[in-house]
């Protein structure tokens, strides 16, 4: 079994996946994305990655079993077409990418409390190739992990 985070992006990936229809979003690996600062097909395109993530003890009591609150910051990054129409281009995309992530906001039942968007980020790539608008919408998630169990959430 895969760390949390990891079951948690394949979760998002998977709710981006099945909110388009086959074949109309492309959902490439960060790497992919980083590699080149353009995603590897035509927009629309999203590219989902852990941004950071915070842990801390859960409970002070030696007698507890060591366990950690974790605080993942993930980022869906959505790319359009730098044209005319990029602004609701980008909004629109927006729009579906929420709407299917609030479909489980507990995803599947690893988080302790519901994914929360905290913040979307707008700009203009224009040294990609082609120039793209993207969008970043951060989303925090919480989870509760046995210290020596990183691939449970609990």
């Amino acid at each position: 079994m895969s760390h949390v985070r990891a079951q948690l992006r394949a979760c998002v990936r998977d709710a981006l996946r099945a909110a388009f229809d086959a074949g109309e979003l492309a959902v490439p690996s960060r790497e992919a994305v980083a590699a080149s600062r353009a995603f590897p097909a035509d927009p629309p395109a999203v590219a989902v990655y852990a941004l950071d993530e915070e842990s801390g003890w859960e409970s002070a009591d030696p007698g507890a079993a060591p366990r950690l609150v974790r605080r993942l910051r993930l980022a869906v990054e959505a790319a359009a077409a730098a044209d005319a129409g990029a602004d609701d281009a980008l909004d629109a995309l927006c729009a579906q990418i929420e709407r299917a992530l609030a479909q489980d906001l507990t995803m599947g039942g690893r988080l302790a409390l519901p994914a929360e968007l905290a913040a979307t980020e707008v700009e203009l790539a224009d040294d990609a190739n082609p120039p793209l608008a993207l969008a970043t919408l951060t989303y925090l998630m919480e989870w509760r992990s046995d210290a020596a169990r990183p691939e449970e959430a609990g």
